[in-house]
């Protein structure tokens, strides 16, 4: 509705920016800040949700925006509702994830790492494979990436650095 929303809400998989997404169309017609904010408190009161909801009325007043149609707030709405289910089918696959890795010899291992959860520990799993694959531990330096490099010729020797050359995840 307004170009200054998109700063103001965030992170389309945070859950409060989807019940703000929800509910932005509906309550832009809204006169007074008291009846802007309060729908946004339904459910979950968090002093963020609430600082975010004032935000976005004041925007809404100072701005020159789209006016809200009925289409506007029905493309809103039919976001958030997408938003929804890929978050959803995000949490059906990380558990599958976690099912599948829970089965490999390693994961029990990884899990004793400080720092390191379940979803790190089957990423890494991934990535890596077997871990008795590799005979020398610059193996697996090398295939993440921090395996130092250095170029130089017959008389010229060059600064020493990380290749950055391995896998993005790991």
């Amino acid at each position: 509705a307004f170009p200054e929303a998109d700063a103001l809400l965030g992170d389309l998989a945070d859950r409060s920016t989807r019940t703000l997404l929800r509910l932005l169309p509906n309550q832009m017609q809204k006169e007074d800040e008291e009846r802007f904010t309060a729908p946004f408190l339904i459910g979950r009161r968090s002093s963020s949700r609430l600082k975010r909801a004032r935000a976005l009325y004041q925007v809404s007043r100072e701005t020159i925006g789209v006016p809200v149609t009925d289409a506007l707030a029905f493309e809103v709405q039919d976001l958030a509702q997408r938003l929804d289910v890929a978050r959803q089918r995000v949490r059906v696959i990380e558990a599958e994830t976690l099912k599948a890795a829970d089965r490999l010899p390693g994961y029990p291992l990884l899990l004793t790492i400080p720092g390191i959860g379940p979803t790190l520990a089957a990423t890494l799993l991934a990535e890596i494979g077997d871990v008795r694959w590799y005979e020398k531990v610059s193996q697996l330096r090398k295939l993440a990436g921090l395996d130092i490099i250095g170029v130089a010729s017959g008389q010229w020797t060059g600064t020493a650095r990380i290749s950055r050359c391995g896998r993005p995840l790991l």
